[in-house]
């Protein structure tokens, strides 16, 4: 518990043991080109929808100015069918950091988190903790006098819903690859891991300050939300729980309790709420309940929790078994002479082995010895050959004559 969370999870070390870890100022650069690229490839993926709604609606095929075909595209985009195209066209984004990771960082899929072991457990744990903990600051919310529910939205679409929680279940997943699957574990492979969740938490931020309605006060919780994300994923060893309760967490306060998702305003809601005017810092005013002093409690209060549980998983690191492989250059093998390497220059005289008796010769090699030398005697003949060897020499230089007869066995040659 608690000290615990510095050592290495299982997911960094497998990490560690593709790929070395990059300097910070790198990891944050490649960071920010992965998801410019993941980015395009969600837009992408929304280009036919947008065009069918803008070709399909009426109003902006007869507008006759850019200030009126501007106006009415903004309507389209900002409307229930644009939303969801959104939501759902982020598998864009998964998809790209995965590839990333796998091609790039030489890293399997179960270093982002997508461990096979009890998946729909986890995901049903992250869905249960993530619903209960929004719930938690809208109460806080009421109890501070800051938010009113009246019921049951009279404008609420089932079918709007169903199309809304497919897409929120996407793109909650695919906040949570980018920033804590991909970012924070490829960080935490040079660095500590509680400098990887501080870092990959004020990135994660930094990614909503675009949104309207942006405060200090938003801005502190966004930093909160991914601390806890982050020990929500260490502890839990997978990216299945904290995906799915990123994803209820943003579903429940736009399309269960008609709240802002981090100044986003969804029209599709279950329940009917009303912000009060004049205690914003109980709602979080035009950015909603995540710019709030309702959801600073439910975090931190989560985030210590988190922080004194122990790990699912059971992993102990050990430096000497995680480490990256080591490229090494071949080199050629030495000569091997009289049977032993030679570690210097190969003289020219051994680039092959002289064909004397069998020996390889230490000087250099006579022509005499390109070939093998004639044997006389049975015995090889160290010097020039003699004309007089290059034939058989005859005896005597004569052939001896031979009377045939009628030869018995005390016959003899004169």
């Amino acid at each position: 518990m608690g000290k615990d969370l510095f050592k290495k999870p299982r997911m960094v070390a497998e990490a560690m043991k593709a790929q070395k870890g990059l300097s910070w100022i790198l990891e944050i650069l490649v960071f920010v080109a992965v998801f410019f690229v993941a980015s395009a490839a969600q837009s992408m993926l929304m280009t036919p929808v947008q065009l069918i709604l803008m070709a399909t609606n009426a109003d902006f095929m007869n507008a006759t100015t850019p200030e009126q075909k501007q106006a009415i595209l903004l309507e389209i985009n900002n409307g229930d069918a644009n939303r969801i195209n959104m939501l759902i066209c982020e598998i864009g984004m998964i998809a790209v950091a995965c590839l990333f990771c796998k091609l790039f960082q030489k890293r399997s899929m179960s270093t982002l988190g997508f461990v096979k072991k009890g998946i729909f457990k986890e995901y049903l744990i992250g869905l249960v903790v993530g619903f209960a903990m929004f719930s938690m600051a809208v109460l806080i919310g009421v109890g501070a006098g800051a938010i009113e529910l009246n019921g049951i939205s009279p404008a609420f679409s089932l079918g709007l819903f169903v199309l809304y929680t497919i897409g929120f279940m996407i793109q909650g997943m695919a906040e949570e690859v980018l920033c804590r699957g991909y970012f924070m574990v490829s960080y935490a492979r040079r660095y500590p891991v509680y400098a990887a969740i501080l870092v990959n938490s004020l990135v994660f931020a930094a990614l909503h300050l675009g949104n309207p309605g942006i405060t200090v006060l938003s801005f502190v919780n966004l930093v909160l939300f991914g601390i806890f994300a982050s020990v929500y994923f260490v502890r839990r060893g997978n990216l299945w729980g904290i995906g799915a309760l990123h994803s209820i967490w943003n579903l429940v306060q736009g399309n269960f309790y008609g709240i802002k998702v981090s100044g986003l305003e969804l029209t599709n809601s279950f329940l009917d709420t009303t912000m009060v005017e004049g205690n914003e810092l109980f709602n979080g005013g035009d950015f909603g309940l995540e710019g709030s002093l309702s959801v600073t409690i439910v975090l931190v209060v989560g985030t210590i929790i988190m922080y004194f549980m122990k790990d699912k998983d059971k992993f102990e690191f050990d430096p000497a078994l995680y480490q990256p492989p080591v490229k090494v250059t071949p080199q050629p093998m030495p000569p091997i002479i009289n049977g032993q390497p030679m570690n210097g220059p190969v003289p020219p005289m051994y680039n092959q082995i002289p064909p004397m008796y069998g020996q390889p010769m230490n000087g250099s090699v006579p022509p005499m010895y390109n070939q093998m030398p004639p044997i006389i005697n049975g015995q090889p003949m160290n010097g020039p050959v003699p004309p007089m060897y290059n034939q058989m020499p005859p005896m005597n230089n004569q052939v001896p004559k031979v009377q045939v007869g009628d030869m018995g066995d005390n016959d003899k040659v004169k």
